[in-house]
Parts: C-alpha cells; structure tokens; sequence
C-alpha cells in the first residue's frame, strides 16, 4: 500500500507503533490513544488512510483503541477524503450471494462490532471545511506474502493443512462446488486504496481481486506445494482424525460500486498470489517492486497501521 502510494507521487506520511526506518517515508511513531500529540502533522496531510487496529475481540480493547481511537484521529481530519480499512466480516455468516454494500450487519465478535462502530463514526463525521468523501473499505479476504500473510489469514491454514496431508471436509457436494470467499491480493489492495483517494461519493464499498471456491484454493496450493490434499463430503461436515474444515458458507462479494467510481481493474489472480506465499513460506528469495521516490510536496497521505 504505502509503495502503491509513492508509485501515484504520493508523500506518505506513516504512523508506526515502534521506532522502525522506513525507506521514502516519513515516520510518526505513536497509536490512536496519543494521537494528539501528533495533531499539527497529521492534519496537515492531504487524506487520511486508517488501517490501525488492534485486531482484538476483547470487548475493552475495542472500545479503547478501535472506537476511541478512531474518535479522536477523525477530529483531526481536516482535508480531502478519509478511507478506514473496515472487513467484509461485518455481515456475520453470509445468508444468500452476491453481498451488495447494503446488506445488513450481523457481526459476531467484538472485532467486528469495532468495525461497525468506526463505519458509523465515520459516516457521522460532519464533511466541513475542506473535508471530502469518507470511504469505509471492506476488502475481501487478504491472500497475501508479506511479512503480515501469517497474521490471521486463511493461506497459511490451508498451506499447513496441505503439507499434513490432511482432507477438508464438506457437508454435500453442492457445499464443495460452491463455498468458498472472495479474496483480495496486497498489491491489488494496495491499487484500491490509493484509488479510493480519488472518490468523491462517501459510502461503504467492497473491492476484491476475484472468487475462489475453497476446493478452487486447495487444488491450486497442492499444485504449488506439491501437497495431495483432498476432499471429503459428510452430512454434518464435522472432522474426524485427518481431516479439517473451512467455513461452511460462500461469501461473494459485488464489487460494482467501487468499480463505478474508480473504474479499478484487479491484476492478482489466485494462481499467482497462491504461488508467492508458497515461495516465500518455504523461503524463497523476493523483489520488491520498484518505488519511484520523485515526490511533489502537495500530495500528502498520512497512513496509520
């Protein structure tokens, strides 16, 4: 994300928990709890990039750092738009697919409470000055090979399944032949938000990279892994020794909305984001891309993570 924004000729200004060099960035170290301090350059910055979480599902932890937190970065938003990572995980279970950015909440876990909260916060906040669109984010699931792909994500479960050899079992064939989520890669994740900077509609939107069966996804890890994991169907879909299982539902999201106003075109296929965590998991040499650093001074975007 942070390199897709220095790609658009974006200075970035980063605000990190713990003292760390970033290259071509400017640092702020700090959280959402003394975020004041930070007040004069944050509100300075052109748009404001929320992705700071503590990704917990304690109850005080949520009200603390997700809510209060984020009360307090958006007084200082004072210019352009205002785009906060949410999680398509706000809709609980999927009921019926495609999942338009209107469907009902229905969240299961104090996580996803944060997530409503701070959606609702944000849509809110009066749009004065020279406030712009305020943008909640609900990306699809992460595939990822960064240094983050084994912070909560599902291609290290199914990697570690594959490799011990283990059979994912479902509950009727309709189940493998349909379940499954869509799925966004980092860099394609990285394109929608710096894309999003240029919305002028506030709302909710969803942006993913494509769709992918969870049969579709083993099959594709055991190509790369060289793994012969398989596929077992059983009333009731409850592992025994041997065997695991995903989630029981099929979460599609429609991503029409967010095409509409960025006209963004996804370039992450499941194949390709699949075969990078296999390299990179078995330790597998990488390239970053390459970063152009010629930055005009009146673009800024201060991102928090």
């Amino acid at each position: 994300m942070l390199a897709e924004l220095l790609r658009r000729n974006f200075e970035v200004v980063a605000l990190v928990r713990r003292d760390v060099e970033l290259k071509s960035f400017q640092t702020l170290v700090g959280d959402l709890e003394g975020v004041a301090s930070l007040a004069r350059p944050i509100s300075e910055c052109d748009h404001i990039v929320h992705c700071a979480s503590p990704r917990s599902d304690r109850r005080e932890s949520v009200v603390i750092d997700d809510v209060l937190g984020t009360g307090r970065l958006l007084d200082l938003w004072q210019h352009g738009n205002f785009v906060y990572m949410s999680s398509s995980s706000v809709y609980g279970i999927p009921r019926h697919a495609p999942l338009v950015e209107s469907e009902p909440f229905d969240a299961l876990t104090w996580y996803d409470f944060g997530k409503v909260a701070n959606e609702v916060q944000l849509r809110l906040t009066p749009k004065n000055g020279n406030r712009r669109a305020a943008i909640s984010l609900r990306p699809a699931l992460v595939y990822g090979s960064g240094e983050r792909s084994y912070d909560r994500q599902w291609l290290p479960y199914v990697y570690q399944q594959c490799l011990g050899g283990q059979s994912f079992v479902f509950e009727s064939d309709q189940s493998l032949d349909s379940f499954g989520c869509s799925f966004i890669g980092e860099e394609d994740l990285g394109r929608a938000v710096a894309d999003s900077l240029s919305i002028s509609e506030s709302g909710a939107y969803h942006v993913a990279s494509g769709f992918a069966t969870w049969r579709e996804l083993v099959q594709v890890m055991n190509k790369y892994a060289g793994s012969r994991a398989g596929f077992v169907v059983r009333s009731g879909a409850q592992p025994r020794p041997g065997e695991c299982r995903l989630p029981q539902s099929r979460t599609f999201l429609d991503t029409t909305a967010f095409t509409s106003q960025t006209g963004f075109t996804p370039k992450d296929s499941l194949d390709e984001l699949v075969r990078r965590f296999v390299e990179r998991a078995r330790g597998a040499a990488g390239t970053e891309p390459a970063v152009d650093t010629s930055v005009p001074a009146e673009r800024r975007a201060a991102v928090l993570t």
